[in-house]
Order: C-alpha cells, then structure tokens, then sequence
C-alpha cells in the first residue's frame, strides 16, 4: 500500500514528509480520533524532492485469517480480515516543526489477502469483482462438489452494485430464491462494513431448511421397503426438486435484485471408494475458497528422537543391583509428525487458478477434520486437457500441529 508525495518545500532545511496512519474495523465514516502510528520519511535520495510511505506491513499486523464454521446455515463476517485506512499527511521543517494537515487520502478497505505484481498496486477490489470475492470458474464450467460438503463464497458488500440475495437451481429445474436478510448475519454487529461469508454448500444449505434425505427414509420404511443408504443423493434447502433422485448439478447465482452478477455451477460428485474431503484455503481477496480432494488418500507419520544413557543401578540394603527390565538406552525429545497425501479427482483447466492461490495462500485447513494443514510442496506443474488429458493433482500435506503435546499443570 503505497502513497507517493511531492511538495514545493522539500528543498526547506530539514525537511520532512509525515504520515499520520489511521487504521479501524467498522464504519468506514468513523475515522478515529488519534492515529495509530506517525511515520516521518525525508524525499528520496534520487529526486531529492519526491517521498513514498509504504504502510503494508503496518495494516497487515491488524489482520488474520478469518475463522468461520464452514458448514453454518447462516451468512458470516469476521472483522479480523477487513480493516479501514485512512491517511493523513503533515510536512516538516525545521523552522517551523510539524504543520497541519496538508492532504488526506481517501478511506480504503484492506483485506487479508495479496495482488498479484502485474495488477499493480492498491487494487480496488470490491469494485472490480462486484464484491463477490472468489476466484472459482464462473458458469458453465462445473466445480465439482461432495454431497454434504461444506462451502462459503466471501461477499463484499460495498461494490457499486452489491448483490444482496442468490437463487438456487437444481438439474430438474426447481429453483429457490434466498434473501441475504434472511440469513441471520453472525459474528458482528456492523455487517454491512465487513466481509460476508454466504453459505452455497450442500451442507449450508441443507441447515437452512428441512434435509429431505431423512423424510425419504421415513416414506420408504413406512411402506415397508428397505431404506439403501445411496452416498450419492443430494439434498438440497427449501422448495426442493418435485422427486428425491440424485442430482447432478446445481446452480448459484449472485443477484442485485433482479440482475444477475455472477453465476457458479457446481457437479455433484459420487465417490464409491474413498473418503473425499475439502480444503478450505484464504484466497488472494482474503476470503474462502474450496478444493475438493477425492480420490485415493495416504496418512503417514513420522517420528524423530533422541537418545542417552541412563543410570539404571539401584542400591537396596546397601547392595548394588539392576532392575530386569531395565533400560539403559532411553529416548527424549521426542517429536512425531502426521502427514496425508491426497488426490483430486478429475478437474476442469479453469480450476488451476485456484491451485496456484491455495499454493501461496497463508492458511490452509481440512474441512471434514477441523484442522490445519501446512503445503509441503513447493512447486505443481499446471495440468491442462489438451497436454494432459485429464487434469488431476497430488498434494503433501502435514497437519499443523505436532502429534505429541506435551502440557505441564
């Protein structure tokens, strides 16, 4: 986040550009009344005239990764990854200190996320993504979704034209309209000044409404039928397909009243064999998004120790003696570490966007498992249909935290 400066006083003795930095959650009309931090910068040794204050690393110790339910029913916000900035800037001389306000930028959102360097600096990212912060291909391409799979899509409301519900179709044809003011914003009190996190998962949306899975049970049994658990039926929220039958795909489109922003398609997958999961990864606008991994998983673990030689002579009645059992190797500092090794299934080229952000991203965690992974790999080559055929990716992952914990009361 850079600003540059010119003033006709910069040849004054001792002349200094200041910037007075105003960081803050909420309103973006609420500007406080004292700053938070005052940075003084002489010009740059090159003009002799210009001055640049890079405040990044000041915003960037306000924000963390959001922490959300992935699988609420309910819209969410977490203030931690959107602040307001705002800065003020003075000029200094020797003769006569610190001035007054000379100018004032304008108040911007800053997110906990990154641009990339050929988009340039200070990126307006609300307005050039109509607020909706993901980078999921848009429709007809299909992203392919478990059944009961938890998902958010982060929502900006501050675009110029905010959406403010979505409508879901289901493959008969069915449709539902959902209200974002029906959908009991947690986490905040000051939402339309947030991030949005909108619920468009399977799982979401089966906590809005009735999951009509367990209805379906109940007829069959009451006929007499033997209810077959079938892993691949999609229930879905309100105003369900006139038929419970396995779905094949859904849509969910962003709308600002009636027009439609943006509309995201998604395949229901059926995976016999293993067990899928979702990694829930921060994106580059600082929101969530998802990668369904499918196919054929691996855990491993992997111990590191150290060893010594103990003392293991005992003396009882004045006689030395050695215990049967005993050890005279022994281990300590024991650390031990679990890693999995997963696999999407087959993917559309589109979607090696959001390997290339999950890549980079700070944060990175299981969904299913409720727990934090780390990348280990540090470089995927990018698959395409016409080199590779099918496009499918392996991923190294260790879980965050250390098997052993080791607590003292």
């Amino acid at each position: 986040m850079v600003y540059g400066l010119d003033s006709t006083a910069y040849a004054s003795a001792g002349f200094k550009y200041v910037a007075d930095v105003y960081i803050w959650t909420g309103s973006s009309a609420s500007v406080p009344a004292y700053y938070n931090y005052r940075l003084t910068r002489r010009p740059d040794p090159v003009s002799g005239r210009y001055g640049y204050f890079d405040i990044r690393n000041l915003v960037e110790s306000f924000l963390s990764a959001t922490n959300i339910q992935h699988d609420d029913a309910a819209a969410q916000n977490n203030i931690a990854s959107v602040v307001n900035v705002q800065v003020k800037f003075r000029e200094y001389t020797t003769s006569a200190g610190t001035g007054s306000v000379s100018a004032t930028s304008s108040t911007i959102k800053a997110y906990d996320g990154w641009t990339e360097f050929a988009e340039g600096l200070n990126q307006d990212v609300v307005t050039d993504t109509e607020g909706i912060l993901t980078s999921m291909p848009q429709s007809p391409v299909g992203i392919p979704i478990q059944e009961n799979q938890a998902m958010t899509i982060g929502v900006m409301l501050g675009a110029e034209a905010p959406p403010d519900r979505i409508r879901i179709t289901y493959s008969d044809g069915s449709d539902s309209v959902i209200s974002f003011a029906s959908l009991s914003i947690t986490g905040g009190t000051n939402s339309s000044n947030w991030m949005w996190y909108v619920p468009v998962g399977i799982a979401n949306l089966n906590e809005y409404a009735a999951y009509i899975v367990d209805e379906y049970e109940a007829r069959v049994l009451a006929d007499g039928g033997t209810y077959e658990v079938n892993t691949c039926l999609a229930a879905f929220i309100s105003n369900p397909p006139s038929s419970v039958s396995n779905l094949q795909w859904y849509t969910v489109e962003f709308l600002a009243d009636t027009t439609v922003l943006r509309t995201y398609r998604f395949e229901v997958q059926c995976e016999p064999r293993y067990e899928p999961l979702t990694l829930a990864f921060q994106n580059k606008y600082g929101a969530w998004d998802y990668l369904l991994v499918q196919k054929k998983s691996v855990e491993s673990i992997r111990a590191e120790r150290e060893t010594y030689s103990a003392n293991v002579v005992t003396r009882q009645s004045g006689v030395a003696s050695m215990p049967a059992y005993a050890a005279q190797k022994q281990y300590f500092n024991t650390q031990a570490q679990e890693q999995l090794v997963v696999n999407t299934g087959f993917i559309p080229d589109q979607m090696n966007e959001m390997i290339k952000q999950m890549m980079v991203s700070p944060v990175l965690q299981i969904v299913e498992q409720e727990a934090s992974v780390v990348l280990t790999d540090s470089q995927i080559t990018y698959k395409t249909s016409v080199n590779d055929f099918l496009t499918q990716y392996t991923f190294t992952l260790d879980y965050a935290n250390p098997l052993k914990n080791k607590a003292w009361l």
